[in-house]
């Protein structure tokens, strides 16, 4: 932490450079699309050696000063709550990015899929939501948040 004047208190952060290593067509065989955005798409992988599934960001377009910050901020994320970074890969082709799986896939498509789920679960799922938030606030990893009031 560094004071600068009038008191106003500024934090620095430094996270560790995240591995980013040639190889990934050798060590893992892409398999079926999990989802897609704008600008990278998520596959089911597997390991080649070891037999693991993981879910594998892959980035077409080069932007490799974009992802180093967010990449080395999510390999210092661990929490039984949010998904683990596993490591980084850049070839010729692209950059890789290796998530552990969420063999259930994401809460989003989870609830659209339930519809409605009984208070019990939603209590736990609310619980596991706010101990991530906790723990993302608590290292600042993110800030504070304030509820929004509207006039609704």
């Amino acid at each position: 932490m560094i004071q600068f004047n009038e008191g106003s208190m500024y934090y620095f952060m430094f996270y560790p450079k995240p591995l980013t290593v040639p190889g990934f067509q050798e060590t893992f065989k892409l398999g079926t699309l999990l989802s897609s955005g704008p600008f990278s798409k998520v596959h089911r992988a597997v390991d080649k050696i070891t037999g693991t599934e993981f879910a594998v960001k892959v980035f077409k377009q080069q932007h490799p000063e974009d992802l180093l910050g967010e990449s080395a901020i999510l390999m210092s994320v661990t929490h039984p709550n949010i998904v683990c970074l596993k490591g980084t890969y850049e070839d010729t082709d692209g950059r890789y990015l290796v998530f552990e799986l969420a063999h259930e896939g994401d809460l989003f498509n989870y609830i659209i899929k339930h519809k409605k789920l009984p208070e019990e679960e939603t209590r736990k799922i609310f619980k596991q939501l706010l101990g991530a938030l906790e723990y993302l606030v608590g290292d600042r990893i993110c800030h504070g948040f304030r509820p929004m009031v509207t006039d609704t």
